[in-house]
């Protein structure tokens, strides 16, 4: 059986991700201080998820002030001494750090110790780091996977009844604090429902709570991706027309989405490529540098 670890552990989605690994003791949680309410809440209404099966969730290190601790009460693991140790101990590395400048550099340890990594969110907001960690991953044969679980809404599938070709408005609401830090989530949301390469990229509109880019994907379809905190949706939004029809999506299956990301992890130890592969990590970095920036005016290949 081979083991994952999660290492720079913060708050956001570490008990969304860590329920599909282990069944969490719902009485410790309850008591626990830094578990969110809503993922305390997606934990008491899913209490008889089946965790998925062939691995152990045993580590953890690092991270906010408190939430190894809870973790490993919530889920029977183990807090070690250091991420170091983690990334020892274990086959597949989860880098849960939310602070860019710092989690690129836990990535980048983990894969000189040669093992596959996952990052929440984004690698890096800079292209060129991206590249730099995809290119180690490649030096070191092991496989190198970041996303939004965004990507993975099981909405997402209503899509697949229209062809490719038309025109889409994906939008995602954001508060303004997260927009300027990066926008993955609105980049898995268009990576999710309209896969790349894309052939341009043009930023339309940018200011303190709003980013608006313009986007044609191989396949030809004209997207227009919104983030802000005005959006009127629930997690993420999706109008999309073609040929005289229309489909029209909110996600709200957060539960769903985590599980299908978290089955893409698992199969990392197992070599399979997940969901968002190689190509489409330099594409994410690529639309977050771009989309993060609040003085966005010029426009990308």
């Amino acid at each position: 059986m081979k083991t994952i670890g999660m290492i720079g552990s913060q708050l956001i989605h570490t008990y969304a991700y860590a329920m599909h690994f282990k069944k969490p003791d719902l009485a410790f949680a309850k008591q626990a201080k830094t578990v969110p309410a809503w993922q305390l809440a997606m934990m008491e209404s899913h209490a008889d998820l089946a965790p998925l099966a062939g691995i152990d969730f045993a580590y953890v290190a690092g991270g906010l002030e408190g939430v190894p601790e809870d973790m490993a009460g919530t889920f029977g693991l183990e807090v070690l001494d250091s991420t170091d140790a983690v990334i020892e101990a274990c086959d597949l590395v989860m880098v849960m750090d939310e602070q860019t400048d710092s989690r690129a550099q836990l990535v980048r340890k983990a894969l000189e110790a040669g093992k596959p990594v996952f990052a929440d969110k984004v690698l890096s907001i800079s292209t060129a780091e991206t590249e730099e960690l995809v290119a180690l991953a490649e030096a070191k044969g092991v496989q190198i996977a970041a996303w939004s679980q965004q990507g993975y809404c099981p909405e997402y599938d209503r899509l697949k009844e229209l062809p490719e070709g038309g025109m889409a408005l994906v939008s995602f609401r954001m508060s303004p604090e997260i927009l300027r830090k990066y926008g993955i989530h609105l980049i898995s949301t268009l990576q999710g429902c309209f896969p790349g390469p894309y052939q341009s990229v043009r930023a339309l509109e940018a200011g303190d709570d709003l980013r608006m880019i313009q986007v044609l994907s191989a396949a030809g379809t004209r997207v227009i991706a919104v983030a802000s905190e005005h959006v009127p949706a629930g997690m993420s939004r999706v109008d999309y027309m073609v040929n005289g029809k229309a489909v029209v999506i909110e996600t709200t299956d957060r539960v769903g989405a985590f599980r299908r990301a978290a089955e893409d992890i698992v199969g990392m130890l197992d070599g399979k490529t997940p969901r968002f592969g190689r190509t489409d990590l330099m594409d994410a970095s690529r639309l977050v540098e771009l989309i993060s920036r609040v003085d966005v005016s010029a426009a990308t290949g």
